[in-house]
C-alpha cells in the first residue's frame, strides 16, 4: 500500500533537514514501496473556518481572528498565519484529518518536520505546540490546557513552549493518561524567527528529536512509559494564548512519512 499526498511550494533552500536522506519519499508516492508521505508548502488559501478546510481541521475558539494565506511573508513561500484575538486562551489549530504514520516496535520508520514561527516569546502571551499526534475532532482544550498552555493528555509526539516560559522549547511525548517531558528548555525561540522541528523514528525502537536539523541529546524509547506506540498519528500545529494579547504564529511548511515495513 502506498499513499502520497504533495503539495508544490518553492522553499528555496529552507525545505527538509539531513535526517531524511533515507527517506524513500520519490517510491513511495511512485507505489514502488509500501508507506504514506505528506507534504503542503501552504500555498493555497485555507478555508477560515471552524470545520473542516478539506485538506485539515481546523478548530478556531473566536470568529473574529483565524488563519489567512500570508502574502506579506518575505522570509517563506506560502505560509498560513494565525491570528489570535486580544483574549485570554484564545485559541487555534490544525491537522491533518487522516493518520500519516505510526510509532511501533518494527513497523518501519517514520520522519516528521515542520518550520514555524511566533512574533512574540514573552512569558505568558503565546504558547506553541507542533508535532504527530491522534487525529481529533473539533473542540476547544483538545490540545493545550486554558491557563498554561501545557500539552493536554492526548496521544502526541512533539515539541511544546507553554505560557510561562515563551522562548523555551521542551521536547515531550503523551497519552490519554499523561504527558511526559523529555526534555525542558531543548531550544529557544526568537521571536518572529523561523524554527525546523523534527522528528525521526529508526523503525526499531528509538525517537530523535531535531531542531534546525540538529539531533537532541536526548531520546526516547517506543517502550517508554506515556509513550503512544502503535497509534496512528498526524501532524498538528496548535497554538494559545496566555493574556488578553492579539498574537500571531505562523507555519511555512511541513511534511510527514512512513515507511511500512513489509
Amino acid at each position: 500500500m502506498a499513499r502520497g499526498s504533495f503539495y508544490k511550494g518553492d522553499n528555496r533552500g529552507r525545505l527538509f533537514s539531513g535526517f531524511w536522506a533515507n527517506c524513500p519519499a520519490n517510491k513511495i508516492m511512485a507505489g514502488a514501496e509500501d508507506g504514506q508521505f505528506f507534504f503542503d508548502d501552504f500555498d493555497h488559501r485555507p478555508a477560515d473556518t471552524a470545520t473542516e478546510d478539506g485538506r485539515y481541521t481546523v478548530d478556531e475558539s473566536d470568529v473574529t481572528g483565524g488563519i489567512a494565506e500570508d502574502a506579506t511573508d518575505t522570509g517563506a513561500y506560502g505560509v498560513w498565519k494565525y491570528t489570535l484575538d486580544a483574549t485570554d486562551n484564545d485559541e487555534l489549530w490544525i491537522q491533518v484529518p487522516t493518520a500519516i504514520c505510526k510509532i511501533d516496535a518494527n513497523a518501519g520508520k517514520v520522519w516528521f518536520e515542520a518550520r514555524v514561527k511566533k512574533t512574540v516569546i514573552t512569558d505568558n502571551e503565546l504558547a506553541l505546540l507542533i508535532g504527530i499526534a491522534i487525529p481529533a475532532a473539533v473542540g476547544d482544550d483538545v490540545y493545550q490546557a486554558d491557563d498554561t498552555g501545557i500539552c493536554s493528555s492526548v496521544s502526541i509526539v512533539g515539541f511544546q513552549t507553554v505560557h510561562d516560559n515563551g522562548e523555551e522549547i521542551d521536547t515531550i511525548h503523551s497519552t490519554a493518561t499523561s504527558i511526559t517531558t523529555v526534555k525542558a528548555n531543548a531550544g529557544t525561540l526568537v521571536a518572529d524567527t523561523y524554527k525546523k522541528f523534527g522528528i525521526y523514528f529508526d523503525g526499531i525502537s528509538k525517537i530523535t528529536y531535531f531542531l534546525d536539523g540538529v539531533a537532541l541529546a536526548d531520546t526516547v524509547l517506543e517502550s517508554a512509559t506515556n509513550f503512544p506506540d502503535g497509534i496512528l498519528l498526524s501532524p498538528v500545529f496548535a497554538v494559545k494564548n496566555g493574556a488578553a494579547t492579539a498574537n500571531i504564529a505562523s507555519i511555512d511548511w511541513w511534511a510527514c512519512a512512513h515507511q511500512i515495513n513489509g
